[in-house]
């Protein structure tokens, strides 16, 4: 088996300019409308593309570094009806030390999401990268989804996040040279001792305080920008939240938002301490839960 270096894969956006050469987030004809001013970006570049050889295994590390744009990446063929699979190997905090890889064909990157997979083709010909790919809604139960997610990708194929309608787009190719190689081979084992997760740790330790912070978008009067609240506070009187130094903390993220759309997704990312997750939604997690990462989707309220 022949491997490569690491690709880095940055998702962001190009927005076309708008009157006067000012630059704006997409436009919808209205709150819930679908974005239509919106390039999609891998690395800065409109639709780059990757190479591979047949048979040679790559590793990907993808990182959403847009504020407002969602990623939900799929690998499909040329005719863009067959996924192909793709092998999660890091999260977050913990990339590269997942050593049994959880194969999925989605990988949700949310904003200030970086995620790590392997990837293989053993066909040549091209192959691209879509975004919102998916035609159909995943179980309501993270433990049944690789990404220990739930999903909000709706049935007609584009994503959306509560406010607006993200639509399907190429955003990658995938130009594969050589002869065909066997189209199932064991996955690459990660060998040598990998640095161990704090995810267990902390899921073990007895927390030394309880926080919980309620997420809600609202509308202004008079303003077409929506107030984005931390326990009814819009920034910059936001709650100040002051950690003691080698204390645990547990948290209960809590997304009240549902006034401007039914659905509304905040993206938490914090910075300089990763955490884990204990549960979504009371729901246990199974999968996944080990492993400390610094962002997480909020789902919306039902």
């Amino acid at each position: 088996v022949r491997s490569r270096s690491t690709i880095i894969i940055y998702f962001g956006t190009i927005n076309p300019p708008c009157a006067g050469g000012v630059y704006k987030m997409g436009k919808a004809s209205a709150p819930g409308g679908m974005l239509d001013n919106v390039i999609y970006s891998v690395n800065e570049q409109y639709n780059p593309t990757v190479t591979m050889n047949t048979g040679e295994w790559q590793v990907w590390t993808m990182a959403n570094l847009g504020n407002n744009t969602w990623f939900n990446i799929k690998l499909v063929d040329e005719t863009g009806k067959n996924d192909l699979p793709l092998y999660i190997i890091g999260n977050d905090g913990d990339s590269g030390v997942i050593k049994t890889p959880s194969e999925t064909d989605t990988i949700f990157v949310p904003p200030g999401k970086r995620m790590t997979v392997l990837a293989r083709v053993s066909q040549p010909g091209k192959y691209y990268l879509l975004n919102n790919a998916s035609e159909a809604i995943t179980p309501t139960d993270p433990n049944q989804t690789p990404n220990g997610y739930f999903d909000f990708l709706t049935p007609n194929g584009y994503l959306n996040d509560g406010r607006f309608k993200h639509p399907q787009a190429v955003i990658g190719t995938v130009e594969v040279a050589g002869q065909p190689a066997p189209a199932e081979v064991p996955i690459p084992e990660i060998k040598g001792d990998l640095p161990s997760s704090k995810g267990s740790d902390l899921l073990a330790a007895t927390p030394d305080n309880y926080r919980q912070l309620e997420f809600k978008t609202q509308t202004r009067p008079g303003n077409p920008v929506p107030a984005f609240l931390i326990n009814g506070k819009d920034w910059p009187n936001v709650p100040v939240i002051m950690p003691m130094l080698d204390t645990v903390e547990e948290w209960t993220l809590l997304n009240a938002s549902g006034e401007i759309g039914k659905l509304e997704w905040h993206p938490f990312h914090i910075h300089q301490n990763d955490f884990t997750i204990k549960s979504i939604n009371d729901v246990e997690l199974t999968k996944l839960s080990d492993f400390v990462r610094d962002t997480v989707a909020l789902p919306p309220p039902y």
